[in-house]
C-alpha cells in the first residue's frame, strides 16, 4: 500500500471519531442547557479519537477492530464531555464564589402560565 492510501485510510479514520465524538457532546450540551458546552467540544473530539486509536494499537486491526473503535470513540468522547463540563462547573463554582455571588447557576427558568388564564373571558350573552 502506498504512503498515499495509508494517509487516506489514516484520514479516514479520524473523520469518522471526530464525527462520532460529536454525538455524546451534543447529548451532554442539550443535557447541561449548553453551560460549559465550549469547553466540552475539544476536549470532546481530542478523547474521541484517542479512544478510537486506543483499539488498533492493542492490536484489533481489521473490520472488527473498527467497528469496536466506534463505539470506544463514543465512550471516550461521553467521558471527556462529562470531564470538561464537570472542570468548567467547578470553575464557574470558584468564579462566582470570589465575585461574591450567593449561586453559581443563573437564577432557574420560571414556569410557563398556565394559557387557560390568559385568555380573555367569552363575551355573555346577556
Amino acid at each position: 500500500m502506498t504512503f498515499e492510501a495509508r494517509l487516506g485510510f489514516l484520514l479516514f479514520f479520524f473523520l469518522v471519531w471526530t464525527i462520532l465524538g460529536l454525538i455524546p457532546w451534543a447529548v451532554v450540551a442539550v443535557a447541561n442547557r449548553g453551560r460549559g458546552a465550549e469547553w466540552a467540544l475539544p476536549v470532546a473530539v481530542v478523547s474521541a479519537c484517542a479512544a478510537g486509536v486506543l483499539v488498533p494499537t492493542i492490536g484489533l486491526r481489521d473490520f472488527t477492530g473498527f467497528v469496536i473503535s466506534w463505539f470506544t470513540a463514543l465512550a471516550g468522547s461521553a467521558a471527556g464531555s462529562l470531564a470538561a463540563t464537570a472542570v468548567w462547573r467547578r470553575n464557574e463554582t470558584q468564579r462566582a464564589a470570589a465575585a461574591g455571588d450567593s449561586a453559581s447557576d443563573p437564577a432557574p427558568v420560571p414556569a410557563p402560565a398556565d394559557p387557560a388564564l390568559d385568555r380573555p373571558a367569552p363575551p355573555s350573552l346577556d
